[in-house]
């Protein structure tokens, strides 16, 4: 089995092109869409035999038979649609 490891983090970097009406999260919206991130993990890898676990940190560890390549796509998905971004480890 292979293991990813993702942090997810806000940052506001102003309006994208594909989002110009993109304004900044606040405090409260940031940290649920940080919880979120973990929960929407849980379902988008339901149908797979994945070990998924969150530490102390926030790090949330992914343990799959999938490429890397899939199982970056699929947080790829979950991070846009909570506007946040991750560090991998």
């Amino acid at each position: 089995m292979n293991t990813y490891k993702y942090a997810p983090y806000y940052e506001f970097k102003g309006p994208k092109a594909s989002n110009p009406l993109r304004e900044e999260l606040s405090k409260d919206d940031q940290e649920r869409n940080i919880e979120l991130f973990y929960t929407d993990v849980l379902n988008i890898f339901e149908d797979e035999k994945a070990v998924i676990s969150r530490d102390v940190n926030g790090v949330v560890s992914i343990q799959s038979d999938l490429i890397e390549k899939d199982c970056d796509e699929r947080i790829k998905a979950i991070l846009n649609s909570l506007d946040l971004y991750a560090k991998k480890s």
